[in-house]
């Protein structure tokens, strides 16, 4: 195809809408619909190419790819191993695991549904992650799989002539798939699907594809030049309007992408050297910023980023930002001259070429799983010196893992605690008793087993408390998933469910071996799994300079860091300030959402497990007590009129605490201990304030 000036014209105003966005400039809320932008560009010309090639008989599948390597991978793999290098030095623990995660996602080309399982794009988190724009090129890369291979096909078995109407009729399915999963559906894992998947964004490549086709067919089509113009001025508003108006709140993409689209289209169709904007577009700096915009799109975000995560408190980031932009133009103007352009100009063989990218792939894959296991030790060293100063700061963590850690490090324990997030600021710490709180984050039953068999074999306490809440008896919250993550936003995206099962079934499995031979396994061995030391994690963090990555003691982070005091959970002072808020806003369906309870089904099989644990406790002569931890009154009281799940689990676990004599405290009902709004965070979790109102009260029963 023939060379047109003013599509990379085009590419330096999608390139510059997206850097703006993600420098947060004025006037830009919606510069992330540049990436829209290019995605019409790419369709229309790796349609147009593979259309020519095709039409002249000359089309290989091994060249297409031998091509998108050279045109891709070289500036790609440059920019991956510099952000990698860079990591080392700024990215806390647990940010490194996860940009080892999406390295894993850019050598397999899935990094769209990384994010869509890790990380949503308008997350105020999402700014630090230095890697986060490459899922469009995942999604490309997705595509450019199925185009190539579809439009060969037609052509193989003589349908040229329908390749219109295939391609339109894909493109009319991917658009209904982004609609309804963006503007009919009510489910945020669904949006968030909308706005990775290929199946939604596919429409918006199809889009270019189509413009191929009907160019190929019709090379002249325009129109007269005042209405062209007219048509031109339109379409630069369908994509200026939206940059100016649109913001994270905007659903997207969905219906709120055509004009963006449609605008994109009419540039590419209409654009011509008789158009008053062509001078515009074909403007050798806008030009030049359109030859680089490859590289400007692959430098800009880790060097925003890094900046961010360095200068977190900077006062005076914003005009670091500016700085960083126009660092990015000629880093990118280096990357093009010196990167990508030897690169597709090469002439190696497709054989070598496509070994060479294969070889660079697999590289990256191992340096991701690298990168991804190297902070392995962070839990560990937070526990350590939470032993020894009772106060630390921390940044995400794998809170089971941590947890086991912190058993190590305690003896002389009177009463262990164990529960979600929904009882950590629960203490019995008196001077003539220790208590040790165990909870972590949404805390299903293997958690609660696992946790209570590793304390009792370690610690031997006289006392465990457990924590019961509804999810403990829902058939459907049996073990963690990606998309409870995705359904409960507030609070459990941060750090809920990880992959350390190790330690979770090693305890179970010493349960169930010691119930069916009811032989109690002799103390003197240590029942802990030591994992091997971590050589580079200690490299890691004597190279690290980022202050925020390795806070144990004290620092200005509370905006965020979480923080522990003895092992409870500490809301940040931003937390605290919302307790305050009387009219706490929560919907049923968000409270209900937390373990499946929106869909509660009565599990036998849990009830059972429950027993077992309560079985074990007993060969060891631990006394068990249950905790209930109140929900916000307000919330409570829509449960009870509707009979919720919620309210119905409870009354199962009432009977069967009263059935086996199990003393409880607390209930679902704060109404009980007079725990009004202000003893609440949010709608489900107690200050400490109302779970020493339950303590007082319980306290003054037993005296009476």
């Amino acid at each position: 195809m023939n060379y047109r000036v003013e599509i990379d014209g085009l590419r330096a105003l999608a390139v510059l809408v997206v850097v703006f966005y993600h420098a947060r400039f004025p006037f830009f809320s919606g510069g992330f619909i540049g990436v829209d932008v290019f995605f019409v560009i790419s369709g229309y010309l790796i349609t147009s190419i593979i259309l020519k090639n095709l039409n002249d008989g000359n089309f290989s599948i091994i060249s297409f790819y031998s091509r998108r390597i050279k045109r891709i991978l070289p500036a790609l793999i440059a920019v991956c191993f510099f952000s990698s290098i860079l990591s080392l030095f700024l990215l806390n623990p647990a940010q490194l695991n996860e940009f080892g995660n999406n390295l894993l996602g850019v050598a397999t080309f899935l990094s769209n549904m990384v994010l869509l399982f890790k990380q949503g794009y308008f997350d105020q988190a999402a700014e630090l992650n230095p890697l986060i724009h490459m899922w469009t090129l995942s999604v490309e890369e997705q595509y450019y799989i199925v185009i190539p291979l579809m439009l060969t096909a037609l052509y193989y078995f003589n349908l040229k002539k329908t390749i219109l109407f295939v391609v339109g009729l894909f493109t009319l399915l991917s658009l209904i798939i982004s609609i309804t999963l963006t503007d009919v559906l009510e489910n945020s894992f669904l949006n968030s699907l909308s706005f990775y998947s290929i199946f939604s964004r596919g429409w918006e490549l199809l889009a270019g594809s189509l413009i191929a086709i009907m160019i190929l067919n019709k090379p002249n089509l325009v129109f007269k030049k005042p209405i062209n113009d007219l048509c031109i001025l339109l379409g630069l508003l369908m994509i200026c309007v939206p940059v100016v108006v649109y913001d994270s709140s905007s659903s997207f993409p969905g219906i709120h992408s055509i004009p963006v689209i449609l605008g994109t289209s009419i540039l590419i169709i209409l654009l011509n050297k008789n158009s008053i904007f062509f001078k515009i577009f074909s403007n050798r700096l806008v030009v030049g910023i359109g030859l680089i915009s490859y590289s400007l799109y692959l430098w800009h975000q880790p060097l925003l980023s890094f900046t961010k995560i360095y200068f977190l408190n900077s006062s005076s980031l914003h005009y670091l930002y500016i700085f960083i932009v126009l660092a990015s133009v000629l880093v990118s103007y280096l990357s093009w001259k010196f990167i990508e352009n030897p690169a597709r100009r090469s002439q190696l063989s497709d054989k070598k070429v496509i070994t060479t990218g294969l070889i660079s792939l697999v590289s990256l894959l191992i340096l991701g799983l690298f990168i991804k296991n190297l902070s392995f030790g962070y839990e560990r060293e937070m526990a350590n010196q939470l032993s020894k100063n009772q106060f630390i700061y921390f940044q995400n963590m794998d809170e089971r893992r941590f947890t086991f850690e912190r058993i190590k490090h305690h003896k002389n324990i009177h009463t262990v605690i164990i529960g979600s997030s929904r009882l950590m600021q629960l203490d019995l710490t008196s001077p003539e008793r220790s208590s040790l709180n165990l909870s972590v984050s949404g805390a299903f039953l293997h958690d609660i087993f696992s946790i209570s068999i590793a304390s009792i074999k370690m610690l031997q306490p006289e006392e465990l408390i457990i924590g019961i809440d509804p999810w403990i008896v829902n058939k459907l919250a049996r073990m963690p998933t990606r998309e409870f993550i995705q359904r409960n936003e507030e609070g459990l995206k941060m750090s809920l469910f990880f992959n350390n099962l190790d330690e979770t079934n090693f305890w179970m499995n010493l349960a169930q071996d010691e119930l069916e031979t009811g032989i109690v396994q002799d103390n003197k061995n240590r029942y802990e799994l030591e994992p091997s030391t971590n050589y580079f994690y200690d490299i890691y963090k004597k190279i690290n300079i980022n202050n925020g990555s390795f806070v144990s003691n004290n620092g200005n982070h509370e905006s965020i860091a979480k923080k522990s005091y003895s092992g409870l959970h500490i809301y940040p002072i931003a937390d605290e300030k919302g307790r305050y808020i009387e009219d706490k806003q929560s919907s049923l369906a968000s409270v209900l959402s937390w373990g499946h309870m929106d869909n509660y089904e009565f599990s036998q099989e849990h009830l059972d497990q429950l027993l077992e644990l309560l079985n074990f406790v007993m060969m060891y002569d631990v006394k068990v007590k249950f905790f209930f931890s109140p929900y916000l009154p307000t919330v409570y009281d829509k449960l009870q009129s509707e009979n919720s799940s919620i309210v119905q689990a409870e009354k199962v676990m009432l009977k069967f605490a009263k059935e086996l004599n199990i003393p409880v405290y607390g209930s679902y009902n704060p109404n009980h201990y007079n725990c009004n709004s202000f003893d609440f965070y949010d709608y489900m979790h107690p200050a400490k304030d109302c779970l020493d109102k339950i303590l007082a009260s319980e306290l003054k029963k037993i005296k009476l």
